[in-house]
C-alpha cells in the first residue's frame, strides 16, 4: 500500500511516494544473504568500529550538507522572487577593524548581527537568507539573497555595514535569480566540517515560509492531503513519476528447493503498477520525486521590498 507525502513550495509542489511491497517472483538481480562465519564476526565488527569511528564525522556532515542545500532553496524560493530581491556582498576591510579579527567566525557573524539590527532600523520589513565563507585573505565574508529596492545604493548600506565593503546587484530576471542561489549554495559548501561546529551553515530572517507538507498517513492532513493531490492530477501540468527509493524496493523470496531467503530489488514493476493506478505519465529518468509545476499561491505570499523607514520631522 503506498503513503504520499506533499511538500508544496511557492514554485512548485513535490509529491513522494512510499511504497511497501513485498513480490513473491525471483528476478535476474536475486542475490544472496552471505552470512559470515563465527570464528570471523568479532573481528569484522571491530574493522566496522573503526571504519565508522574515521568516517562518521564526514558522512554526517555530508547528510547535513545535503539538507542545508533544501533548506536553503527553500527559504530563498518561497519567500523572494524577481523583481523585489537583490544580492547583497559584504566584506571586512582589515584596515577598519582594529583588534578585531575577522578570520575568527564569532566575531565575524557578531559584526553581522549588529548590522542586521541597523538595517531593521533604517528599513521596515528587511528580509534575508545568506552564507558566510573565507575569502582568500582568511576573513569571513556574507552573501545575501534580500528584498532591497533596486533604487538601493552601495553607499546607504556601506554607511550601516560600517565594517567594510558592500556590493549590491540588483536580481533583474529568474535566470540571474537562479544563479545567485547556486552561487550561495557553492559558497556555503566551501565552508569545512571544523568550521561548522555548531553552526548551521546559513543565516535568515525570522518568519519566512517554509514548504506546506502534507501526509497520509497523519490523520489530520489526509483530508486536505488528498484533496490537494486530486488538484494537480486534474491540472494541465505534465506529471512525472519517480520513485522514492531510486533502487527500487527490496523484496524476497525463498528458494524452492533449499528455502534459503534471496533478496531482489524490484522497481519496473512498482512504476508500471503506480503510473497505472494513479495515471502518471511515463518518466525517462530516474529522480527522488513526482514534480509539477502546480501553484498555490493563495497559501505563498512572496515578500514586497523593504521599506526605507522616513525620518520624522520636528
Amino acid at each position: 500500500m503506498e503513503e504520499i507525502k506533499l511538500v508544496i513550495g511557492a514554485r512548485r509542489t513535490q509529491v513522494i511516494v512510499y511504497e511497501d511491497v513485498d513480490y513473491g517472483i525471483p528476478k535476474d538481480t536475486i542475490y544472496k544473504e552471505k552470512k559470515i562465519p563465527v570464528k570471523r564476526q568479532e573481528d569484522k565488527e571491530q574493522e566496522d568500529k573503526e571504519k565508522k569511528q574515521s568516517s562518521y564525522a564526514a558522512f554526517n556532515y555530508y547528510q547535513r550538507l545535503k539538507k542545508r542545500r533544501e533548506t536553503l532553496k527553500e527559504l530563498i524560493y518561497n519567500n523572494f522572487a524577481v523583481p523585489n530581491v537583490s544580492f547583497l556582498t559584504l566584506t571586512f576591510d582589515d584596515t577598519q577593524r582594529g583588534e578585531k579579527d575577522y578570520t575568527d567566525l564569532d566575531t565575524a557573524h557578531r559584526e553581522f548581527k549588529n548590522f542586521i539590527l541597523r538595517m531593521n532600523r533604517k528599513y521596515n520589513n528587511f528580509k534575508y537568507v545568506g552564507v558566510f565563507a573565507r575569502q582568500k585573505t582568511g576573513n569571513w565574508h556574507y552573501h545575501l539573497i534580500c528584498n532591497l529596492d533596486h533604487k538601493t545604493t552601495n553607499k546607504e548600506v556601506e554607511t550601516i555595514w560600517k565594517r567594510g565593503y558592500v556590493w549590491i546587484e540588483y536580481i533583474k530576471a529568474n535566470s540571474d535569480f537562479y544563479d545567485k542561489v547556486s552561487y550561495c549554495i557553492r559558497n556555503m559548501q566551501e565552508v569545512g566540517l571544523k568550521e561548522l561546529q555548531g553552526e548551521k551553515g546559513y543565516l535568515c530572517s525570522k518568519n519566512l515560509q517554509r514548504n506546506i507538507v502534507l501526509r497520509t498517513w497523519r490523520e489530520n492532513e489526509l483530508e486536505e492531503c488528498r484533496e490537494v493531490f486530486q488538484d494537480i492530477r486534474t491540472k494541465k501540468n505534465k506529471l512525472l513519476y519517480t520513485s522514492e527509493k531510486v533502487q527500487g524496493v527490496k523484496a524476497k523470496t525463498a528458494d524452492q528447493e533449499t528455502g534459503e531467503i534471496l533478496y531482489y530489488y524490484d522497481n519496473q514493476k512498482i512504476l508500471n503498477d503506480t503510473l497505472e493506478r494513479y495515471g502518471y505519465e511515463e518518466w525517462k529518468s530516474t529522480f527522488h520525486h513526482i514534480s509539477s509545476s502546480a501553484k498555490y499561491p493563495e497559501r505563498f505570499k512572496l515578500l514586497e521590498c523593504a521599506e526605507k523607514i522616513q525620518k520624522k520631522k520636528d
